[in-house]
């Protein structure tokens, strides 16, 4: 049996970097043999990106490393360390020996509730979302250097393109990190695509392909309920742009379109004149209080999934609303 035995460790100036963002900085450390230290923090605040240096799996550090006053300066050195110092992660360290990926088992961060949802669907388990709940408009947000730091340990990043933080994301993914651009539209037939395109990128076909199948029952069971509610008589529905999609909960097509600003006084008169009954408005980007005017009544579309990142909830909710303003 080998033997253990305890070892000093001393860092001098240690930097590591995720891209343009610094995750440690300058962290100085002298612990001598039989020395105990905890190191506590936030999530995403270097923990583990500093002990990753230790054992040489972080590429960009800087600084200087001794375990036992010697230090590290080919592969076998690194080799060597691995084998003297123990690390329990976790999670499966990248750079080490690894065991072969498990289906939904990457790290995936995605900016929103939204990505998030549509990972959950594609088969991913291990998800953290950037943008925290209870912010109204989600493009808006300024992610903080430790949201910056999740993203950098990530496997996978999920972004929209139309997020005004996507940039600061690609930046401060590490440089192993696959970056994946969602093209975020709730229409049902674009949410499978997604879904499976997903989950091929993730190695979980099978689940995704499992949820489409059980997506495409529950869709049909809300529309009939929402198409029931109509009672024979399909409304005329006006809609904000980014969530016509709802239209077809009622079995209709969006008899006008406004959005994504607020409508102007001539789109207003040419609304007025469909006669809607039902106006769709986006939670996210209202502009419905500008027809007001208007006699019809107004449902707000939710086009993010709440906390439990669950889509098929998501559409239930809406046809709830739906239901209830043609009641």
């Amino acid at each position: 049996m080998p033997t253990i035995s305890a070892a000093g460790l001393r860092l001098s100036a240690v930097s590591c970097r995720h891209g343009r963002l610094a995750a440690v900085d300058r962290v100085d450390l002298d612990l001598a043999p039989g020395d105990h230290l905890a190191i506590t923090g936030t999530n995403g605040s270097g923990k583990s990106t500093l002990l990753r240096a230790v054992l040489g799996l972080h590429r960009d550090t800087s600084g200087l490393i001794e375990v036992d006053g010697e230090q590290a300066r080919s592969g076998a050195d690194w080799a060597r360390r691995r084998a003297q110092v123990a690390w329990i992660p976790q999670r499966q360290a990248r750079g080490g020996a690894q065991e072969p990926a498990k289906p939904g088992g990457l790290k995936v961060v995605a900016a929103s509730n939204w990505e998030a949802a549509f990972a959950k669907a594609a088969g991913a388990t291990d998800i953290t979302v950037i943008v925290p709940p209870g912010v109204k408009h989600a493009p808006d947000y300024d992610p903080k250097p430790s949201d910056l730091a999740k993203v950098a340990e990530a496997d996978v990043v999920l972004y929209a393109g139309f997020e005004g933080f996507a940039g600061k994301l690609k930046d401060a993914a590490g440089s192993t990190a696959k970056l994946i651009e969602v093209s975020l539209d709730n229409a049902p037939g674009k949410v499978k695509a997604e879904v499976r395109r997903l989950g091929g990128a993730f190695g979980t076909a099978d689940a995704a392909e499992k949820w489409t199948e059980s997506f495409d029952t529950e869709y049909a069971a809300l529309k009939q309920k929402v198409t029931t509610a109509t009672k024979g008589t399909t409304p005329v529905i006006v809609c904000q742009a980014f969530v016509a999609w709802a239209a077809d909960l009622a079995g209709a097509r969006p008899a006008g379109v406004y959005g994504p600003q607020p409508p102007t006084a001539g789109q207003i008169a040419d609304l007025a004149a469909r006669k809607p009954q039902l106006i769709l408005d986006n939670s996210a980007m209202p502009g419905g209080d500008a027809l007001t005017n208007l006699q019809a009544k107004r449902v707000v579309i939710d086009n993010f999934p709440d906390q439990g990142l669950d889509l098929i909830a998501m559409y239930r909710a809406n046809a709830d609303a739906i239901v209830a303003a043609l009641g």
